[in-house]
Parts: structure tokens; C-alpha cells; sequence
């Protein structure tokens, strides 16, 4: 399980909600546990980056795992280079 959520920056459910975050998620958000999770994705990521990962989002919530690249700017921080996996 560690293995998990060491790598795993944050989990969705069905209805984009987050429902799982670690440290590492909550320092680039800049937002305690308490108000990440159940924040819907469009919330968390912003209207721009939100779009730009729906077909990716959708097609995960078909069964299909899928994986990519972006540069992303959080609310802290600089931009991150991410890989992105939905499973």
C-alpha cells in the first residue's frame, strides 16, 4: 500500500471527486487534507488544465489505463514537468 501512496499524488472517484491525496499533493495544491478531499477536479486543477485532461479522465473511466505528459502549474510553486496514469 505505501508503494501507493507515495506515488499516487491523488485518487478520483466515478464523479471526479478527490477522495485521496498525499503530502506531496497537498503541498503543490497549498491546501490541507480537509479541503482537498471531496473537491471536484475541475476545482482542484482549474478550468484550463481540467479540459485539457477530460478526454484523458474519460477514457480511464471506461476501464482503460492511460497515461501522459504536461507541464502543470499548481497553485505553489513552479511549473512541474508530471506523468500522469489513471488505472
Amino acid at each position: 500500500m505505501s508503494i501507493f501512496t507515495d506515488n499516487a499524488s491523488r485518487y478520483m472517484d466515478r464523479e471526479e471527486r478527490i477522495r485521496f491525496a498525499n503530502a506531496t499533493a497537498f503541498r503543490w495544491y497549498g491546501m490541507p487534507p480537509e479541503k482537498l478531499i471531496g473537491m471536484s477536479m475541475r476545482e482542484a486543477m482549474g478550468e484550463e488544465t481540467y479540459r485539457h485532461l477530460l478526454p484523458y479522465t474519460r477514457e480511464a473511466l471506461t476501464g482503460r489505463s492511460v497515461k501522459m505528459q504536461m507541464r502543470r502549474q499548481y497553485p505553489v510553486g513552479a511549473p512541474r514537468d508530471i506523468e500522469l496514469m489513471y488505472i
